[in-house]
């Protein structure tokens, strides 16, 4: 985003492209100001927003019990780890995560 204010920074300066520090070139407030001109496309900031790393209530009970019925072997193999995920709609992986 910045690269072609930074360019043009440089060109104004006469300086040589190699022996510029970029975060001198543009100081905090300067980046500040840039973003408060041109924010950045809604689409990429959604995208770059941290998801909510929670899952469900439902889910969480629904591995509470599974995790109740099978208290002497708390680990699930791999075909149970796969119907448990297509039961509560997460990935095999989550339900790895989780316990």
């Amino acid at each position: 985003m910045y690269r072609e204010f930074i360019d043009a920074r440089i060109r104004r300066q006469g300086l040589n492209g190699a022996e510029v520090d970029e975060k001198a070139i543009l100081s905090s407030s300067m980046r500040y100001k840039l973003r408060k001109k041109h924010p950045c496309p809604v689409e990429l900031e959604n995208e770059l927003r941290v998801k909510n790393a929670r899952l469900p209530k439902r889910v969480h009970d629904g591995l509470n019990v599974w995790l109740k019925r099978h208290s002497d072997n708390p680990y699930p193999n791999k075909a149970e780890k796969e119907g448990l995920s297509a039961k509560l709609g997460i990935t095999p992986q989550q339900v790895s995560q989780v316990n």
